[in-house]
């Protein structure tokens, strides 16, 4: 999608919108203990919506990393809390399902994430 358009035919360097710097700032600002406490626990709404920027930001970096592993803009995923944020998508897609609405997209996404 996006990042195709930024590398494809442009001439290097190819600069992500999402900076590694940034994504690691935004990572260490999250209320951790909110959101690995479970589905039980009501985060509040800025939490989620941080998060959900997180989770994005998190697909448009490993997805710049595919295209341009060499950049030097390109993340390096062990320094960021995957497994956290699977565990988010876990929480916000059981929540939809059992508050019977429409699906958020984040079952999809977590799937992706694993691959």
């Amino acid at each position: 999608g996006s990042v195709k358009m930024l590398v494809v035919g442009r001439p290097a360097p190819h600069i992500p919108i999402v900076l590694p710097l940034s994504l690691e700032r935004l990572a260490q600002s999250l209320p951790w203990n909110e959101i690995v406490a479970g589905e039980d626990a009501e985060e509040s709404s800025s939490s989620k919506q941080l998060m959900s920027q997180f989770v994005l930001q998190i697909v448009y970096a490993l997805d710049f990393l595919d295209l341009q592993p060499l950049s030097p803009f390109a993340i390096n995923p062990r320094v960021l809390p995957l497994k956290e944020s699977l565990a988010f998508l876990d929480s916000s897609n059981c929540k939809s399902r059992n508050n019977i609405e429409k699906d958020s997209g984040f079952g999809a996404l977590r799937v992706t994430l694993e691959e």
